[in-house]
Order: structure tokens, then C-alpha cells, then sequence
């Protein structure tokens, strides 16, 4: 049988020598210029879609974290995947010389008790990247208290990311929220975010429920308020009747005294 090599192959054979040969940041070309991934939760599993814009001459997508062990990068003939100790830590273009890459992955869900960690493919970098997660039910995602994420109207950002920076962001990616409700992360690459994001997971019955216990909560609280002012109202008006009646039956024995 025999088998040809197109220049296609030849290519994906000489550039993946490379990413193994080569220090990622000696062909890189430079960093991401914005980046925006979209997780789906099926499952134990979340599904990552991102697509990352790349900057001048840029080959090779580094990753701020290795993705966690078992992390499947989809086939795709433009990307492959560069791992180091089993783990992936980023993406090489191996075909063609696009100005964005687009990857999907699968990861397994991390779950500790009440919480679950995301850990998007954030790439190294200052450059602005969105983060959005879905899923069934209108499954939605907060960072947990604790975390470096800074919440404002309607979204989350990293520190020191302005409003002017979200806009743009949201411009250049593309970026429309697709789910009323929806609370977006906005982040710059840094170790803990890229290392994973902790936080709770709600569906929409969960939170119309929560709602409607906080409802509930409120109420009763407005009508022990009312009862309670309403007792202090009735007593001070039986206070004020008993005054009134004891002046009266003294006013009644001076006047028969008098007599």
C-alpha cells in the first residue's frame, strides 16, 4: 500500500516538532488579545467553548493553568493540543494562519459538598476574557464569597477592571448575554482564577423557591412588626382609658366630699 505526505501533513508534522522541541514562549508571537468561554454543564461534565483572538503572528495559545488530568480537547484539524506531564497547557495552530482559534473541551465537574469549581481554559495574559456557564434548568453559576471577583450590576470582574474595559471586551468578543439574569465573569488571567473559580450552582426553580422563602420570611416579619406595634398601640390606649377613668373617680369623690 502506499502512502502519500501532502504539504498539509508535512506542516502539522514540522510544527508539532516544534511545540515539542521549543519553549512555548519562544514561538508564541505574543499574547492573547481577548479570549471568551462558554461552559455547559451536562451532567457531572462541563462542556468549554472557547475561542480565543490572537494577537500578530501569534502560533501557540498558553494556558495561565494546565487544564486538570483528563481534560479531551475535541478533534480539529487547525489545533492540536501541548501537553506537559499529561496535562494540557495550551493550543498550536498546525494549519493556516487565523486571527482566532476556536477549541472545545471537556472536563470532568469538579464537586466539593455544596460547590463546584470551574476551571476554564484562561489564557496567559492581561487581556480581558468572559467566562459565561449554562445549563439545564437555567442552571447558573455565582463565585463563592470569598473569591477575588468583584460583584457588580448584572456581572462579576477581576480587580480594577472598569466598566470602559467590560465594553470593550464585550465589542471586540462578540459578547451579548443570551439568558435574562445572566451574570457573566469578566477576568484577567491570574493563579487562582486560572487554577479554578469555587462557587454554587442554581437552578431557576432553586432560586424562584429561595425568592419565594425570603417572601415568605418578610411577610411574617411585616405582620410580628404590626402585631407587636399594634400591642403597644392597644396598651397605651388602655393605659390612657384606665388614667382617665381613676381622674374621673377621683374628680367624683372630691365632689361628693365637697358636698
Amino acid at each position: 500500500m502506499k502512502t502519500t505526505c501532502s504539504p498539509r501533513n508535512l506542516f502539522a508534522a514540522f510544527t508539532l516538532l516544534l511545540v515539542t522541541l521549543v519553549s512555548p514562549v519562544a514561538v508564541a508571537g505574543g499574547p492573547v488579545r481577548g479570549a471568551i468561554h462558554r461552559g455547559t454543564i451536562e451532567g457531572e461534565t462541563i462542556v468549554w467553548h472557547s475561542q480565543f483572538t490572537l494577537g500578530d503572528d501569534q502560533s501557540i495559545v498558553r494556558l495561565a493553568s494546565p487544564l486538570p488530568i483528563g481534560s479531551r480537547l475535541e478533534t480539529n484539524d487547525a489545533i492540536t493540543p501541548i501537553k506537559e506531564h499529561g496535562q494540557i497547557v495550551g493550543f498550536a495552530v498546525i494549519y493556516g494562519s487565523p486571527t482566532s482559534i476556536a477549541v472545545v473541551i471537556h472536563e470532568a465537574l469538579k464537586k466539593t459538598k455544596d460547590r463546584v469549581r470551574l476551571t476554564a481554559p484562561i489564557a496567559d495574559g492581561d487581556a480581558v476574557q468572559i467566562i459565561d456557564t449554562s445549563g439545564p434548568g437555567g442552571l447558573h453559576f455565582e463565585p463563592a464569597a470569598e473569591s477575588t471577583l468583584e460583584r457588580r450590576v448584572g456581572y462579576y470582574a477581576s480587580a480594577g477592571l472598569g466598566k470602559h474595559e467590560r465594553a470593550e471586551g464585550d465589542t471586540a468578543l462578540g459578547y451579548r448575554k443570551t439568558r435574562a439574569g445572566d451574570t457573566p465573569l469578566y477576568v484577567r488571567a491570574t493563579a487562582d482564577l486560572a487554577s479554578g473559580i469555587d462557587g454554587t450552582l442554581s437552578t431557576e426553580a432553586m432560586r424562584t423557591r429561595t425568592g419565594a422563602i425570603g417572601a415568605g420570611v418578610i411577610f411574617v416579619g411585616m405582620i410580628a412588626a404590626l402585631g407587636i406595634a399594634y400591642r403597644r398601640v392597644t396598651g397605651a390606649a388602655r393605659f390612657e382609658h384606665a388614667e382617665r377613668t381613676l381622674e374621673d373617680e377621683f374628680a367624683r369623690m372630691d365632689a361628693s366630699r365637697s358636698t
